[in-house]
């Protein structure tokens, strides 16, 4: 019987869920030899069982003194052998680890968990992503030369533990020759449109709950346990400058991040990392050295995350810019993406209200072993000729291999919007084709923040996660929908996604959502992929502006939404739904841009949504020609 670990991440309360199994006993604790962590406290303690050596809290140096505790498992032999490494925020001190040391060590591997710095059993000061860079590498060399290793270390990890790998892997590291990161939710850099386009994440008071919930739980050495409601109902309060005093814990960094335009957690990442608090960041040279970050990456990776994640976009940025600009071929040819039908965290076939079936099952360790046989031992397994882009295609359950994303051959195309002048579901809807519009009226709805379009059908409901019926939702006065026809012949969406739509509101900013959604032959209505993965497009970014009827301003929305990949099945339809909220996740106030933080009330927005020849609203879907199956 083997071992086998299926993560289940979630960045709720800045956890990371694991559910593990184990066939091996545990280990029974013996005194380690005094001189275990060699030049390190002698507090190390060890076990050995069934060849397994576990040594706690190894105090590892960083290049300016700091130590940072590491937990090792060991194969009990000589060696040497290749070492994989997982660095964490959320503590080292969990079952999991345990379970999952035993599995490496049977692959032959050494595990080493180590504690980030300022978390936990680590020295220094907790600063978030500023020192992971460093640090990482610094932890990767001490691994490398120690007498036990072959020299070959490789990371893996999800979340907050894919990340560190990503802010790695520029560091040119000798001793690091693989990563499998996991979920992992930033980038190496963008560019400052692409920044004000973000599709991961919010920013000022459209920031999404559960990245400010994330970085409330984590500010100090131990994670705090605040429950998620009470931290959510904070954030009804206004003004939200007071959102530190009404938790009651002090957010330093919570003025500066709430009053920019900037993706909330790629932002702080920045700022951390080059620990600049202060600086304007609307400079486009401020961003200017991205580029060089991707073309000093040498390792291979493989890239792991899902569609319904709060991090789906970030893997799939990372892949295609390393296959780009990398100068290094060994990285640049082995970069390698899968994305599955999955939330925060890989491997599970029930997702949201949904089954996936087997097919859909991932055992991340099994994965992981695959990809370091073959770039840590040298193994001949073949990994290294697999197609780059694994991708699963919910609808038909089944995955599709390509040689690059986008998929070579996809047909992106515009599916307009229609209606005869009110969109909502309970007057009938709208219509969704691929014929442009003529002569149409507009559709209007009211988004009012003291009642604000809801993320769950009632107060009883969780936050919807994943797939969920979204059909009594869609009845909403606040929500309009555009329906294709029942479908004849399948439909496969699979690529990036974007929306153009036409608006105009009596609000001096507002915030416009649009879901993707599959509508069943019973009427259940699915969306294709998580709303707080987009953040909510903020109407005073656009940059095209015409003056409408009344002196109104109509503005050229143009939304970057997650991707995806589905089949719509026949007797099926595509439906597009339009709203301005997804409480408690993001709830916009429609307030002068820039006042955010300090008002103390909203307004209520009257929406236009304009749909006609001078203004062709439309989503760009990449179809897959021909109803090739995968």
């Amino acid at each position: 019987m083997t071992n086998r670990i299926l993560w289940t991440g979630a960045l709720w309360m800045g956890s990371l869920v694991a559910v593990a199994s184990c066939a091996s006993p545990p280990a029974k604790v013996i005194e380690a030899p005094a001189n275990a962590g060699e030049h390190l406290p002698a507090k190390v303690s060890g076990a050995m069982n069934g060849g397994i050596i576990v040594e706690k809290n190894v105090m590892v140096p960083m290049r300016d003194g700091v130590r940072l505790a590491t937990d090792l498992y060991r194969p009990a032999g000589a060696g040497p052998y290749p070492v994989v490494l997982i660095r964490t925020p959320y503590g080292s001190e969990t079952p999991e680890y345990a379970h999952q040391g035993q599995y490496y060590v049977d692959h032959g591997y050494v595990l080493a968990v180590q504690d980030c710095r300022g978390k936990y059993d680590s020295e220094g000061d907790w600063y978030g992503k500023r020192d992971e860079a460093k640090d990482g590498s610094d932890a990767i060399t001490w691994l490398g030369t120690r007498p036990w290793s072959s020299g070959k270390v490789g990371m893996t990890g999800p979340s907050y533990m894919g990340m560190v790998q990503y802010l790695v892997a520029d560091q040119d590291n000798p001793y690091l020759k693989a990563l499998v990161p996991f979920v992992g939710p930033v980038t190496l850099g963008r560019d400052t449109t692409e920044f004000e386009h973000l599709t991961s994440y919010g920013s000022r008071e459209t920031a999404s709950t559960f990245e400010i919930i994330w970085m409330v739980s984590t500010d100090g050495r131990v994670n705090q346990s605040d429950p998620t409601t009470t931290l959510i109902a904070a954030r009804d309060h206004l003004p939200l400058a007071d959102y530190p005093k009404i938790i009651g814990r002090p957010m330093q960094w919570w003025p500066f991040l709430a009053n920019h335009r900037y993706g909330f957690w790629e932002e702080y990442y920045l700022r951390a990392a080059l620990g600049e608090w202060s600086k304007p960041i609307s400079d486009a040279a401020w961003w200017g050295s991205y580029e060089q970050r991707y073309r000093k990456v040498r390792v291979p990776m493989l890239h792991i995350s899902g569609w319904y994640d709060c991090c789906g976009e970030p893997p799939i940025k990372n892949f295609q810019l390393i296959r780009k600009l990398a100068t290094e071929p060994l990285a640049r040819d082995n970069q390698q993406l899968m994305m599955g039908p999955w939330f925060h965290g890989v491997g599970t076939a029930k997702v949201g209200e949904l089954d996936y079936g087997p097919q859909a099952l991932l055992d991340p360790d099994s994965v992981s072993i695959r990809w370091f046989d073959h770039w840590l031992k040298g193994e001949d397994n073949g990994v290294e000729k697999q197609p780059p882009v694994r991708v699963f295609v919910m609808g038909v359950n089944r995955w599709r291999e390509a040689a690059d994303w986008p998929i070579p051959g996809t047909v992106f195309t515009k599916f307009y919007l229609h209606s005869t002048g009110d969109a909502r579901l309970a007057h009938g809807g709208g219509s969704l084709s691929t014929e442009p519009p003529a002569s149409e009226p507009v559709d209007r709805y009211t988004y009012d923040p003291g009642s604000p379009t809801p993320a769950r059908i009632s107060d009883s409901a969780d936050v919807a996660i994943g797939p969920t019926n979204r059909s009594a939702l869609e009845k909403r006065q606040d929500v309009l929908v555009y329906s294709s026809e029942v479908l004849k012949d399948p439909v496969e969406v699979t690529g990036p996604l974007s929306a153009v739509l036409y608006v105009a509101t009596s609000a001096p900013s507002t915030d416009i959502l649009v879901r993707l959604i599959d509508v069943h032959p019973n009427g259940s209505a699915y969306n294709v992929y998580q709303i707080y993965v987009t953040a909510p497009y903020r109407t005073h970014w656009a940059k095209e502006v015409e003056e409408g009827p009344g002196g109104s301003r109509i503005i050229k929305a143009e939304i970057g939404l997650p991707p995806t990949s589905i089949s719509f099945q026949p007797g099926h339809r595509v439906r597009v739904e339009v709203s301005s909220a997804f409480a408690p996740v993001f709830r916009g106030l429609n307030v002068e841009p820039g006042t955010e933080l300090n008002a103390a009330k909203w307004n209520v927005a009257n929406q236009t949504i304009y749909h006609d020849q001078a203004h062709p609203s439309h989503i760009l879907l990449p179809v897959i020609p021909g109803g090739k199956r995968p």
